[in-house]
């Protein structure tokens, strides 16, 4: 069988570059990359009938006489900002969207490249954190939550706090049934089949929000790192997004050591920014690949007390994310469209 093949048209090398070095590094060998760089090669190249799988164009290489060859999906890159177009085999991009956006949408629209990343690429597990009450934790992991499945991303979203209220943010918002219980006494395949049923999915999939406080049930926080293990184990998602509590025990030490990702939200108030100095002399936070320090409900009118003080010197802040009114928050796709939650999606993307 043939490989699919993947051509890159731009008279600008560099510009390609990032978007070359995405399909490689994303899928190796699976298919043949051309790239077009030169004029008199793009007249060349396009010069007999062509059997192309993908072709990605600028639009000033564009013309309608592209239509005499066979292309599964065209992708035009338009110089002038756009919302992205589809219609048939033909998407507009904007060309200066970020690259992971820009991949992310060919990606999703080819059906035989999609396969081949799903194939082989692992879960991640990002943990969600903080040693701040109220600092919007939940919100962010919902958020990114919505924001990678956008992405064209496979989500699974579990909260671990004791008492969970999440749910204000969703649709449906009752809790699991009682019987649920039972599910969580068994473990690996067998644990992930029988909470299957359970799970709901607004976007992202995620696991319903217990009636009653866990430990009135019987149950202990382990149940959460066996489900994510098992979830995990069962290849059926991209990301594994687990929003928890900000007591740091030891089911928290051994998520974190499970996590692929971990993100740190903090605040920039001097209360906030005092209790992540405590929250970090008990964390190994130096791998910076793995620990990303978020400041979420940003405002530029406001000091920022985080980055004048001695923590903020050592782990830099990766992304900001605004402050939403009160009755923004009340609607997650509000919060979803942040550019700082964009941002942080395209990270992991």
């Amino acid at each position: 069988m043939n490989k699919p093949l993947v051509v890159l048209a731009d008279l600008d090398a560099n510009y390609l570059m990032p978007i070359e070095d995405k399909f490689t590094a994303e899928h190796y060998d699976q298919f043949d990359l051309e790239i077009i760089t030169s004029e008199e090669y793009f007249d060349y190249f396009f010069s007999t009938p062509r059997k192309i799988d993908i072709l990605v164009i600028s639009s000033s290489l564009y013309s309608q006489n592209l239509s005499r060859h066979n292309i599964t999906d065209l992708f035009i890159l338009s110089e002038d900002p756009v919302e992205t177009q589809s219609k048939e085999n033909i998407t507009i991009l904007y060309k200066y969207s970020s690259t992971k956006e820009i991949f992310n949408q060919i990606i999703y629209k080819n059906k035989i490249m999609l396969s081949v990343q799903r194939s082989h690429r692992d879960t991640q597990v990002i943990v969600v954190t903080s040693s701040i009450g109220g600092s919007g934790k939940t919100t962010v992991s919902l958020a990114l939550s919505e924001r990678l499945s956008r992405n064209h991303k496979r989500v699974l979203y579990i909260s671990t706090d004791l008492m969970q209220s999440f749910s204000y943010y969703l649709q449906n918002k009752t809790s699991l049934p009682n019987d649920v219980v039972r599910v969580f006494a068994e473990s690996g395949e067998k644990l992930f089949a029988g909470i299957s049923p359970y799970l709901r999915n607004e976007g992202f999939t995620y696991l319903p929000p217990f009636g009653r406080n866990i430990l009135s049930l019987g149950l202990s926080k382990k149940i959460y790192l066996r489900l994510i293990l098992a979830a995990k184990a069962s290849k059926q998602f991209d990301y594994i997004v687990v929003d928890t509590d900000i007591n740091f025990d030891e089911d928290m030490a051994e998520m974190i050591r499970y996590a692929d990702k971990v993100i740190v939200n903090i605040l920039q108030d001097a209360f906030a920014t005092h209790k992540t100095d405590y929250m970090v002399r008990n964390i190994d936070c130096r791998d910076t690949d793995k620990f990303v320090f978020v400041c979420n409900r940003y405002r530029s009118d406001v000091a920022n007390e985080y980055v004048a003080s001695p923590v903020g010197g050592q782990f830099i802040i990766a992304e900001y994310i605004d402050e939403l009114s009160a009755e923004k928050v009340k609607s997650l796709s509000e919060f979803a469209g942040l550019a700082g939650i964009m941002n942080l999606a395209y990270v992991f993307s």
